[in-house]
C-alpha cells in the first residue's frame, strides 16, 4: 500500500463486530440495520447490501472467512455467487483464507470479481488462543504471561500491556501472511485491474487506558487503505464506515443507488460536502449506551448513567457528556 490511499481518521460505528460490520455492508448506522446485541436478526431485507449491490453490477461475488458475527444465516450471504464458510480454529486461518482466496481468483479466472475475505488472528489475542510459534519467539516470558482474569467478553478487556505486546507481533505475523496474496496479485493482475482494500471492524479495549472514554480511538479507529483507486497519498478527512459504499461505488464505477444509505463519498475523492462528524455508538442491553462524534476540530462523548434495554430503548434521563476541542 506505498502507493495507496490511506484514510488517516476512519472510525468504525460501534465497538464490536456485530453492528460495525453491518454498518460496512448496508451503509447504515446501527439505529438503521438494528444488528445491536446478539438477538436473532439479520441484515434488513429493504435495502441492498454491500454484495448485492456489486451483483447487480455485473461482478461474481464471492466471500471467504469464517467470522461467526458476519455468517450466511445473518443474511451475508445476499449478493453472492459463491461463499466459503468455516468455524474458525477448524478452517479459515490465515493459510486457509488465502489458498482459497487464489483458487477462487484462478476458478473465475477472466470474470469481474469482487471478494471479501476475512482473517480473525488479530482477535486471537482478546481470546486467550495459542499463538504462532513465530510470534511467541518474539516475546519475552514476561509478555507471554496469560492475564486473562476472567471470562469477560473481549469488548470489555481491560488495558493489558502484555496483550499489547502480542497484538503487535501478531499484526507482523499477519503482515507476512498478507504479503503471499500480495505477491500473487502483483506476478496475474496489472495495477489498473484490480481495488484492493484494507479495514478492520474496531481496535481492542486492551489498549485503551483506564481513564479514557470506553469509545477512545484505541477502540473505534480504524485503518482504511485502498490501493488501484484515482488517487493515492493521506486523506486526513474524518470518515466513517458507513462511507464505505459510497467510497467503492464511486471508484469501482458501480453506478449504484445509495440515496438510502447514511454515508457521504469524502471530498478528497470528489464529494460535494464533508461529513459534519463521524459517530461511534456502544448500544448493548445492560450496559450503558455510549456515543462518540468527532471532525477535525472537535471530540463530544455522551454516555447514560442508566443500562440500555433488551429491545434497544435508552433511558435518557440521566448522562454525562463532555466536549473537547482536538487543538487544546
Amino acid at each position: 500500500f506505498s502507493n495507496a490511499l490511506y484514510f488517516k481518521n476512519c472510525y468504525s460505528t460501534g465497538e464490536w463486530t456485530y453492528p460495525s460490520m453491518a454498518s460496512y455492508f448496508t451503509g447504515l448506522y446501527t439505529t438503521q440495520h438494528k444488528l445491536f446485541s446478539t438477538v436473532n436478526w439479520f441484515l434488513p431485507t429493504d435495502t441492498k447490501t454491500l454484495g448485492e449491490i456489486f451483483s447487480d453490477a455485473g461482478y461474481l461475488c464471492s466471500k471467504i472467512d469464517g467470522d461467526w458475527r458476519t455468517n450466511p444465516d445473518y443474511g451475508y450471504i445476499r449478493g453472492f455467487y459463491r461463499y466459503v464458510y468455516g468455524k474458525y480454529t477448524r478452517f479459515s486461518d490465515a493459510s486457509d483464507i488465502i489458498a482459497e482466496t487464489k483458487e477462487n481468483l484462478e476458478l473465475f479466472k477472466g470474470t469481474n470479481q469482487y471478494m471479501m475475505i476475512t482473517f480473525d488472528e488479530l482477535h486471537d489475542i482478546a481470546d486467550g488462543y495459542k499463538l504462532p510459534c513465530s510470534v511467541h519467539s518474539k516475546l519475552s516470558l514476561d509478555d507471554l504471561e496469560r492475564t486473562d482474569a476472567s471470562m469477560t467478553t473481549s469488548v470489555l478487556t481491560a488495558r493489558d500491556a502484555k496483550k499489547e505486546a502480542k497484538y503487535m507481533e501478531q499484526m507482523r505475523f499477519l503482515d507476512r501472511k498478507l504479503k503471499e496474496l500480495y505477491d500473487y496479485l502483483n506476478e496475474n493482475y496489472a495495477e489498473d485491474e484490480i481495488i484492493v482494500s484494507l479495514i478492520s471492524d474496531h481496535g481492542q479495549g486492551y489498549l485503551v487506558e483506564d481513564d479514557d472514554f470506553f469509545l477512545d480511538d484505541k477502540r473505534t479507529k480504524v485503518p482504511l487503505l485502498i490501493k488501484g483507486i484515482s488517487k493515492s497519498g493521506v486523506c486526513e478527512e474524518y470518515i466513517s464506515a458507513v462511507d464505505y459504499l459510497n467510497i467503492l461505488n464511486k471508484e469501482a464505477n458501480l453506478g449504484a443507488d445509495l440515496s438510502d444509505k447514511e454515508g457521504v463519498l469524502p471530498v478528497f475523492l470528489g464529494g460535494e460536502k464533508k461529513r459534519d462528524f463521524t459517530v461511534s455508538e456502544s448500544l448493548h442491553p445492560d450496559r450503558p449506551y455510549r456515543v462518540a462524534l468527532r471532525n477535525e476540530e472537535d471530540y463530544f462523548t455522551f454516555e447514560t448513567q442508566d443500562v440500555a434495554m433488551v429491545d434497544g430503548r435508552i433511558p435518557l434521563d440521566r448522562y454525562t457528556a463532555k466536549l473537547m476541542n482536538h487543538s487544546k
